[in-house]
């Protein structure tokens, strides 16, 4: 169910993502990954208090960078930039963790900060178009459009599952979701450009299938 929750994902069907996310848990799925996924996915669908909750519960799991960086698209960039500016005094001082908390911080509001932190690993010549971009993003008010343009997924209206899978759930009370073991998870660089046709996430770990 995890696989194809991520698809669904990596389609721009949060609603469906959401849904299919949630029976993999029940069914006992307890892997990182999933309970990432399953936060954008909220994200996505304006369901930002369910995101918190979740990313606070896995925050010792969940890689920083990505934990960050889920923080500041769920509405919480303060938080964001304590969990990512933390991380790399301790020593993971990455270009990746640099531009993430310099996206958090545009999210904020405080482009000079973000401008600062960014000219550390973007070319001169193209620092002004990177913060403008994030400066966009954080004035955009679709949540959705938000995370699909994180992930390269497409803004689409979702469906909604077929009958089969959506009526598929376990007979016995779902297990509460906690950090039982970790598999390789997400990964959210903002290190390109957002106005890139290419993927804006190389590192992130999504299936190769499509959904027609």
């Amino acid at each position: 169910r995890s696989r194809l929750a991520q698809t669904y994902l990596g389609a721009g069907r949060f609603a469906s993502a959401a849904a299919t996310f949630e029976d993999a848990v029940a069914l006992g799925d307890q892997t990182a990954s999933t309970a990432l996924g399953m936060a954008l996915a909220y994200i996505a669908m304006n369901r930002n208090a369910e995101a918190g909750t979740l990313l606070e519960q896995w925050r010792h799991v969940i890689p920083h960078g990505d934990l960050g960086l889920a923080m500041a698209l769920s509405g919480q960039p303060e938080q964001a930039i304590a969990v990512l500016g933390t991380a790399i005094s301790q020593g993971d001082n990455t270009p990746t963790m640099r531009q993430n908390l310099a996206y958090a911080y545009a999210l904020s509001g405080h482009l000079r900060e973000a401008r600062m932190i960014a000219s550390q690993d973007v070319p001169a010549d193209k620092l002004d178009a990177r913060v403008s971009e994030w400066a966009l993003a954080a004035s955009l008010g679709s949540s959705q459009l938000r995370v699909a343009t994180l992930l390269g997924a497409p803004v689409r209206t979702d469906p909604g599952r077929a009958v089969q899978l959506a009526h598929v759930v376990p007979s016995s009370k779902p297990r509460p979701l906690y950090p039982l073991r970790l598999c390789r998870s997400y990964r959210l660089p903002l290190v390109r450009h957002l106005a890139d046709r290419r993927r804006l996430v190389p590192h992130l770990r999504l299936p190769d299938t499509r959904f027609r």
